[in-house]
């Protein structure tokens, strides 16, 4: 116990007013969370509208400052055209030098208009608004007349109109043109207008520039001027090829570039500005710390503006954060207040009466059956405390009912162990009996195992014998073998031999007709007769040999003929020799054979004797082991009767007995062994006996 901590340690009554008072702040702090979010969406959708609304009055403004200054500049310059005639005519031929640059000569009626500035300057002083008159020479206008001044103080003529400028596409259209200029660094409105031939064709434009600065200045102010919520501001961007992105007045980019300004990512934080005509999103500004934002945008055509709106999402809710803080703030105090009422309500209801009943189980552990709590509530808690006073009373029978049993199982164990030692001494005298009777058997086993050794000896010299007698008897056979192999290859010299004696006396034949021959032939004849006496000369020499060979061979077959005899005589001994060694080798086997069978037989029966010896040996120690675990049950029962003493009853409690209870004499049981029949008596009792402790 002393390890836990947290939760653990505290008790069920602050447990439970800690949960409530958590649910509770869970609760308000997930409304809070809620009515903040629901809050946060309306403030957000009025802001929009805010925007929105401030934007088209932004629009509206600019709107009307264009149509003024239109209206107004329109105005002057049908002032300054109606200073002239409307017939104008163009010499491209005749060339005129202005300001260094040959043009041709532009007329108006009879007067020449190349270099004639007195009625632009008169016009100027009188409307404070510098006009221009081109001509045109080629593709181009070319300045011909002005009272427009450079930065230097010299006037701007002979010089051409951007190609690639707004009006030089309108005049050449034969279209008017009005727009905003920046000129050697004024800011002016400007008309162009086209001046037209008696044929209708465009020969030259007039032009003409009002200094817009001031109010220009004035209304860039008032777009500065403007805030939502603090901090968020209103920018002009222009939107025109070449400038897009540039800064026109508003907000903390003023004469930037917007591609200039980076998120804490790198990438630019005003890329979706340009990828439509309205619309709104969130960003960061890496120099800005990344405080998000929402980006507010809505396009100007007239002027290729963008009217870009920027407000910061913490001064937006700000007051919604505000009320939300207060909200939690609140609603933890009112749940801290309501868990310490339920506290004190659970206290006094819960905690109070369970106190009572733990004291109550502490004074049961430690050992007072007596006491008991009054119930006066039918609740849960009441009926607990009737449970625990039915288990105080359970507790004090239970207690009587051991201390009864205690003693009975005290003087039991006491007739067990006595029984157990008369046991254990029959269990030694028996395990000495085995122990002799052990060793005689190991001596009767050690002779039969020496017979049956002799006996196997034996069989291996017979079989040695019996394998010495079939290698003699074999070698029989082959020498029989071999005396018939003989006797057939000297019978087949006698038919050689017969062979060559046929062949000596044809030999001897054909020689003596050969003779014959040589006589009658005479003289002729007798070199042939010579040789025919010589060839039969070779022929008797050839006869007798094969005579005398022929005794030979005949000898030699009658000689190998009574050695086959003699070696099949031999052969025939050897195998009675053979049969006789087998059924001594058979003999010898089933001596063998049965003097291992009794010398397993023994061995079993002396296995079968030492393990009696060792289950005897084994009883005796369990005997033994019986005999201290019934002294250790006398001394448990005496201990447990000790702790029996421990509890008090009270004077209703029934008092503990002490009379011994009969028990039979186990042990004179156990030293009068039956044969035949066990008797069961003594058992059955002490089984009824241990049933009832």
């Amino acid at each position: 116990m002393k390890n836990k901590t947290g939760m653990r340690r505290l008790g069920i009554v602050s447990r439970v007013s800690i949960l409530v008072a958590a649910i509770l702040v869970v609760g308000f702090v997930a409304l809070s969370w809620a009515l903040t979010w629901a809050a946060e969406r309306q403030v957000a959708a009025e802001m929009t509208e805010r925007v929105t609304q401030q934007q088209a009055q932004v629009g509206a403004r600019l709107t009307l400052f264009d149509q003024t200054l239109h209206h107004e500049i329109s105005r002057l310059l049908n002032l300054f055209e109606g200073e002239f005639d409307a017939a104008y005519a163009l010499a491209p031929d005749e060339r005129i030098e202005v300001a260094g640059r040959q043009t041709p000569a532009l007329r108006n009626g009879a007067r020449v208009l190349n270099g004639d500035y007195g009625p632009l300057d008169e016009f100027t002083r009188a409307a404070q608004a510098p006009v221009t008159i081109f001509a045109r020479d080629g593709d181009d206008f070319v300045r011909v007349t002005t009272s427009l001044e450079t930065s230097d103080g010299s006037r701007a003529v002979g010089t051409l109109l951007d190609r690639n400028s707004a009006s030089y596409g309108r005049l050449i259209a034969d279209e008017p043109y009005t727009g905003l200029a920046d000129l050697f660094g004024t800011r002016y409105i400007t008309q162009y207008r086209p001046i037209e031939n008696a044929d209708g064709k465009v020969i030259g434009a007039t032009f003409i520039g009002i200094d817009i600065t001031r109010q220009s200045a004035l209304l860039e102010q008032q777009i500065r001027d403007i805030r939502f919520d603090g901090s968020g501001f209103v920018m002009l961007v222009d939107n025109r090829e070449g400038h897009r992105g540039q800064v026109i007045a508003g907000g903390p980019f003023e004469g930037r570039n917007l591609d200039e300004v980076l998120t804490p990512q790198g990438q630019p934080a005003y890329a979706e500005l340009f990828e439509g005509d309205s619309g709104r999103f969130d960003t960061a500004i890496a120099a800005d710390d990344g405080r998000p934002r929402t980006v507010y945008f809505t396009a100007h055509p007239e002027r290729q503006w963008t009217i870009v709106s920027t407000v910061f999402d913490d001064e937006v809710f700000a007051a919604i954060d505000t009320l939300r803080n207060y909200a939690i703030v609140g609603a933890l105090l009112v749940a801290l207040a309501l868990g310490l009422l339920l506290y004190r309500l659970q206290r006094r209801m819960i905690s109070r009466p369970l106190d009572a009943l733990g004291g109550l189980a502490e004074d049961l552990a430690k050992g007072d059956l007596s006491r008991r709590i009054a119930v006066r509530r039918d609740d849960e808690i009441g009926r607990l405390t009737t449970a625990m006073n039915g288990i105080g009373d359970g507790l004090a029978r239970i207690v009587g009912d051991v201390r009864r049993s205690t003693q009975s199982v005290y003087h039991t164990a006491g007739e067990i162990a006595q029984s157990s030692e008369d046991l254990a001494s029959r269990s030694d005298q028996s395990a000495s009996n085995l122990q002799e009777t052990s060793a005689s058997l190991e001596e009767i086993t050690s002779t039969v195992a020496n017979t049956a050794d002799a006996a196997r000896q034996a069989t291996q010299l017979v079989g040695d014998t019996r394998d010495l007698a079939g290698q003699g008897n074999d070698a029989m056979a082959r020498a029989q073998s071999s005396m018939n192999d003989i006797n057939a290859s000297a019978e087949k010299i006698g038919d050689i031999i017969t062979l060559i004696d046929s062949i000596a006396f044809q030999t001897n034949i054909l020689a003596l007709n050969a003779s014959v021959e040589a006589a009658r032939a005479g003289e002729h004849g007798r070199g042939f007769a010579v040789v025919a006496q010589e060839v039969r000369t070779l022929a008797t020499r050839s006869s007798d040999a094969a005579s005398e060979i022929r005794g030979l061979i005949d000898t030699s077959l009658t000689h190998t003929r009574a050695g086959a005899e003699q070696v099949e005589r031999a052969a025939r001994t050897v195998s009675s020799i053979l049969d006789g060694v087998e059924r001594v080798n058979d003999v010898i086997g089933e001596i063998s054979s049965g003097a291992s069978e009794q010398s397993d037989g023994i061995g079993q029966i002396n296995v079968a004797v030492t393990e009696l010896d060792t289950m005897i040996q084994q009883n005796a120690a369990m005997v033994t082991e019986s005999s201290a675990a019934a002294e250790e049950m006398r001394s448990q029962a005496r201990h447990l009767s000790e702790l029996m003493e421990r509890f008090h009853l009270g004077d209703s409690a029934p008092a503990p007995s002490r009379a011994e209870t009969p028990r039979p004499d186990a042990a004179a049981e156990l030293r009068r062994p039956s044969l035949n029949k066990p008797t069961t008596q003594a058992a059955e009792t002490t089984k009824d006996d241990w049933e009832a402790f």
